[in-house]
């Protein structure tokens, strides 16, 4: 019997710890392996194929029972890359128990969507939720898009805005940086980005 528990957990660690030649490379075969990376502490989903992987997310976010796994997959989507992740982000703002996580989310895609998303929070009642809102639009490439940049200037002026009046003082500082960053973004005209 200890024979058989040895074997096996020497099998388990190999599985675990041996990792692919590339970051990417591994296909999603079995949801089950997300979901159940979705609680681990550490982790780390660089291994699977994007595509594959924004396709075993929102499996678990339609499909599973459980709210737990649903807002964990939310939580994490944005991990994949995958534009797709973007339509999740906006549908979950309004769950509370993962608006904050879906607004740090979309600050990882620069479009409109989350552009727009991001926006509609600076004004928010909730504190937690501004200054998450002020952070990701900060975080937006406004030079990946003729939409996009044309939307730079309005968002200037309204977390310039949002600054005047956020009551917050430990909030003023994460405005300001997304105010910087924002402010630091330059547009090769001559690299015809459309």
């Amino acid at each position: 019997m200890r024979k058989y528990i040895i074997l096996f957990t020497a099998c388990l660690a190999i599985l675990f710890f041996a990792a692919p030649a590339s970051a990417g490379d591994v296909p999603v075969n079995d949801y089950g392996v997300i979901r159940n990376l979705l609680f681990q502490p550490d982790m780390d989903f660089s291994l699977f194929i994007g595509d594959q992987l924004c396709d075993a997310f929102i499996y678990l976010i339609n499909e599973d029972e459980s709210e737990r796994v649903v807002h964990s997959a939310i939580k994490t989507i944005w991990v994949t890359g995958d534009e797709r992740s973007v339509e999740y982000l906006v549908e979950y703002l309004e769950d509370e128990a993962v608006t904050m996580d879906c607004l740090y989310g979309l600050g990882h895609f620069s479009t409109v969507e989350s552009y727009n998303a991001l926006t509609g929070y600076l004004d928010d009642e909730d504190e937690f939720n501004r200054r998450f809102a002020a952070q990701s639009l900060g975080e937006l490439d406004f030079t990946v898009s003729d939409e996009m940049w044309a939307l730079r200037d309005d968002a200037l002026a309204l977390l310039n805005g949002r600054l005047a009046v956020e009551k917050q003082d430990w909030i003023h500082p994460i405005i300001k940086d997304g105010i910087a960053a924002v402010a630091s973004q330059e547009r090769d005209e001559s690299a015809g980005v459309s």
